[in-house]
């Protein structure tokens, strides 16, 4: 799972495919399904294949975070006692045209 911010403001939480992971972690049908159920976007292929959901102001940037949490206990299937690990960084390139069209709602 990752977050990235715009410069714009947007706000991106994404949630990584099947495209992009080994076999033993690739989520099934269900955790798909609840990730398309909680309003994340289909990936995409490209450099970023991953669910992703946009927020563009606070109300959604709260939605955001209540989908992220879903996802890590409901499409993941994660439990409380996981020991989670947190990195934080600074990128100059930001994520990649498509993607920036689709949350905009051009595609």
């Amino acid at each position: 799972m990752q977050f990235w911010l715009q410069a714009d403001g947007r706000l991106f939480g994404e949630v990584v495919s099947n495209l992009k992971i080994v076999a033993a972690r690739k989520l099934g049908l269900r955790g798909e399904q609840r990730l398309r159920e909680r309003g994340f976007r289909e990936p995409i292929s490209g450099p970023q294949p991953n669910w992703w959901f946009a927020a563009t102001s606070n109300a959604p940037t709260l939605r955001l975070l209540h989908v992220m949490n879903a996802a890590i206990f409901e499409a993941l299937e994660e439990v409380p006692a996981t020991t989670v690990s947190i990195s934080t960084g600074l990128t100059t390139t930001q994520p990649d045209d498509d993607l920036d069209e689709l949350s905009r709602g051009r595609w």
